[in-house]
């Protein structure tokens, strides 16, 4: 009777222009009625309007993330997750970034292990076309865990013309959409292919239509999955 709905994303910003905050709120059955809860996403950031560490709220694992950056730019060394305890800080993962140009290339996932370690266990390869719109990401896996590791999913995007409201040309902003495209093209997603192993053409498609004002800026955007339709309405 009840299907969970997506309520949306509100940003804050500081007087530099550089997001300080992000409130997301979801609503989904519990109990028989439909609970609407809120969660947050804090950045503090360096003279230099970096993401220092990212924040959670609510966070029962007390977690945040850390960012190191590259020398004195923008581009991003690696991002930890920490968990926060009476006994230290516990490394709970770790994504170190590659760059080609500008643009990341590869970025490469280490999670720790019960002896307290840190194991790469996947890495991520990414290609962009001369917009800065992200072309495709292919993903590897090793979950035997033999220290091979294999294609799996790989994703691919096709794009509008027009300016994306949610690029902010911010690492951390990337890091907290999952580096995914909308947190990180120029222009607005038209398209999402999936291909899953063994690799071929692509296995299901998600379509985005987007209705624009005036000023080539969506209004809405509708998302078409197998015929499950999820609807955005942005705010300026």
């Amino acid at each position: 009777l009840f299907s969970p709905t997506y309520d949306g994303e509100g940003f804050e910003y500081e007087d530099g222009g550089k997001t300080s905050r992000i409130t997301m709120t979801y609503t989904s059955p519990s109990g028989g009625s439909m609970v609407t809860r809120t969660g947050t996403t804090q950045f503090l950031r360096d003279a230099q309007g970096r993401s220092t560490v990212m924040t959670f709220t609510p966070d029962s694992l007390a977690t945040q993330a850390v960012f190191n950056y590259i020398g004195n730019t923008i581009k991003l060394n690696y991002v930890k997750l920490v968990k926060k305890l009476a006994s230290g800080d516990v490394v709970i993962d770790s994504l170190v970034y590659t760059y080609l140009g500008q643009q990341v290339s590869r970025t490469d996932q280490f999670n720790a292990q019960p002896n307290g370690q840190l194991k790469k266990t996947g890495y991520q390869e990414y290609s962009w076309d001369s917009k800065g719109n992200l072309l495709s990401k292919q993903t590897y896996h090793d979950n035997d865990g033999d220290g091979r590791f294999e294609a799996s999913i790989k994703y691919s995007w096709a794009y509008d013309n027009n300016p994306n409201p949610r690029q902010f040309n911010d690492p951390a902003i990337s890091y907290w959409s999952y580096l995914w495209p909308t947190g990180m093209s120029a222009n607005n997603v038209i398209k999402q292919m999936n291909d899953y192993p063994p690799n071929g053409g692509p296995d299901d498609e998600l379509n985005y239509v987007f209705q624009y004002n005036t000023d080539n800026r969506p209004t809405t955007e509708t998302q078409d999955l197998s015929g499950s339709i999820t609807k955005y309405t942005y705010y300026k």
